[in-house]
C-alpha cells in the first residue's frame, strides 16, 4: 500500500485493527545508512521471517534475502524473487527442502548438520549442479555443527566436486541479553 492509498483508507475508515503502516521511504533510508556504515566490502541480507510482506521492497534494497523454511521459499517464489538473491538456511532440512531450494537456484544453502551436507551432495551429484554453501558453526547450542564436524568435512573437500564452500556462519544462540553470553 502506498502513501496515497493509506491516506484514502484513513479518510474513509477502511483500515482494520490491527493495522501496520510502514513508511518504505524511511526503511530505504535506514538500509542505505547501513550500507554506508558497512561499506562496499560487505553486503546486506534481510532475514524475512519477521516481516515477509516487505520482501519485494527489501529485495530491491539488499543483496540477499534469507529464508529458513520451505514456506518462506515459496513466498519468495510467489513474489518473483530470483533464486540468485536467496540464502536458504534453517535446521531440519529434508531431501525435498534441499531439492526445492537447489532446483530454484538459491545462491547459498547453509549446512547445519552432516545429514544436510549429504543431502546437498547427493542432489548436486545427481543433477550435475554446483552449490555454494556456508557451514553453520555453533558454540554448543542445538543449531549448527561443531567445529570438529566441519573440519572433518573440509579435510575431504576434494571428494565433493559440486560443493563450493563460501564461508562459515557462526551461530551463538538467541535470546542473549548480556554481552558475556555472546562469547
Amino acid at each position: 500500500m502506498n502513501n496515497t492509498q493509506i491516506r484514502k483508507c484513513l479518510k474513509i475508515g477502511e483500515l482494520t485493527t490491527p493495522s501496520y503502516i510502514l513508511d518504505m521511504d524511511v526503511l530505504a533510508a535506514h538500509v542505505n545508512e547501513m550500507k554506508t556504515i558497512v561499506g562496499d566490502g560487505a553486503g546486506l541480507c534481510y532475514a524475512m521471517k519477521a516481516n515477509p510482506f516487505i520482501v519485494p521492497a527489501m529485495a530491491e534494497l539488499v543483496d540477499k534475502i534469507e529464508v529458513c523454511s520451505p514456506g518462506e521459499l515459496s513466498i519468495c517464489q510467489a513474489y518473483g524473487i530470483p533464486g540468485s538473491k536467496i540464502i536458504f538456511s534453517g535446521v531440519n532440512k529434508t531431501r525435498q527442502d534441499v531439492e526445492a531450494a537447489l532446483s530454484y537456484g538459491v545462491a547459498i544453502i547453509t549446512v547445519e548438520s552432516n545429514k544436510h551436507f549429504q543431502l546437498i551432495c547427493e542432489y548436486c551429484k545427481e543433477h550435475h549442479v554446483a552449490a555454494d554453501v556456508l557451514f553453520r558453526v555453533t558454540n554448543g547450542s542445538q543449531f549448527g555443527m561443531d567445529a570438529e564436524a566441519v573440519e572433518s568435512i573440509l579435510t575431504k573437500k576434494d571428494k565433493y566436486d559440486f560443493i563450493h564452500v563460501k564461508g562459515i556462519h557462526y551461530f551463538s544462540g538467541t535470546q542473549k541479553k548480556k554481552f558475556d553470553k555472546l562469547q
